[in-house]
């Protein structure tokens, strides 16, 4: 429902969520290395409670998605769009060049193994981060098909690109859950980052 929402400083809470945003992504960087560390080391009550922190704050990260963006189509594209494109940034800007962004990534990398091991101790707190971290996918899609639409692709991806933005989204959700899910193996292969990741 979008009544009232073209009061909202679109800018201001565009900035301000992402802000908040990388805070999250710094914490979970934080906590699932120190899980990391605690797997390995046989520490499972440390590492479940640094595990069940960094679901607490997957679930913030939903909820700041869809905060940031909950103003207007319109606004987006007159307020907000204009200022990720040339001349006030790059060609090509995106969220995939932040370096929190790129060692969260790896982090989850450096978790298959971790995760294709654990104890049935830690499977309850697995399981829900399987859940949330799908979700944050999901509050992605639903920012991206409310500005972008569907059907057309976002500001990294160029005009020769078959799939729609939401489409790669999905895609990359899939190739990355699948090695860390409840039911993965050391047999899946990790993902290729070989398609644009919209912005």
């Amino acid at each position: 429902m979008d009544y009232g929402k073209e009061n909202i400083d679109a800018l201001d809470r565009w900035k301000r969520g992402h802000k908040v945003f990388f805070l999250l992504l710094q914490g979970l960087i934080v906590n699932l290395r120190r899980f990391q560390s605690a797997v390995n080391n046989d520490r499972y009550d440390e590492a479940d409670r640094c595990l069940q922190a960094a679901n607490q704050l997957l679930s913030g990260t939903a909820r700041v998605m869809k905060y940031t963006g909950d103003f207007s189509k319109k606004q987006y594209e007159t307020d907000v769009r204009p200022t990720m494109c040339p001349p006030y940034t790059i060609d090509g800007f995106s969220g995939l060049l932040s370096r929190d962004h790129a060692e969260l990534l790896q982090v989850i990398r450096d978790l298959r193994p971790v995760f294709a091991s654990l104890p049935t101790s830690l499977a309850h707190s697995r399981r829900i981060f399987f859940d949330k971290l799908s979700t944050v996918y999901d509050c992605h899609v639903y920012v991206c098909e409310r500005f972008v639409g569907s059907d057309a692709g976002s500001l990294r991806m160029n005009e020769s690109t078959e799939k729609s933005s939401t489409e790669v989204l999905k895609t990359f959700k899939e190739n990355r859950l699948k090695p860390i899910s409840p039911s993965s193996t050391n047999a899946y292969p990790f993902w290729e980052e070989s398609a644009s990741e919209p912005s």
